[in-house]
């Protein structure tokens, strides 16, 4: 997938999507350090949304963020983000993190 602004890239596993395992979060998320290498940053678990009636999961005590939309992701979803290798000011739970720049490249202090 493109760079998602303040989330960064991300390696999504199909087979992991709706999964609860907190061993193997269905995507990982990547964003270029200062020498231009990926560095990672991010993990998300994924459940798409199947009802209008679904309701949201619950994973170490968050609930996922949703419904969500993303251009060029066929489903809608629920989605949990878990900032563990990049400090995020906004949250170790947070959709987005303000370091995470598409547009410039480079993470932000």
């Amino acid at each position: 997938m493109p760079c998602i602004e303040g989330q960064g890239f991300h390696w999504l596993k199909p087979s992991l999507l709706g999964n609860h395992d907190v061993t193997t979060p269905a995507a990982l998320l990547y964003f270029r350090d200062d020498d231009g290498e990926l560095e990672l940053i991010a993990i998300e678990w994924i459940t798409p949304i199947s009802s209008s009636t679904q309701t949201a999961d619950v994973l170490f005590g968050q609930t996922f963020h949703g419904p969500e939309h993303v251009d060029g992701v066929p489903f809608d979803f629920f989605g949990l983000h878990v900032w563990a290798q990049l400090n995020n000011r906004t949250g170790l739970f947070s959709d987005t993190n303000p370091r995470i720049s598409c547009a410039r490249g480079h993470l932000d202090d």
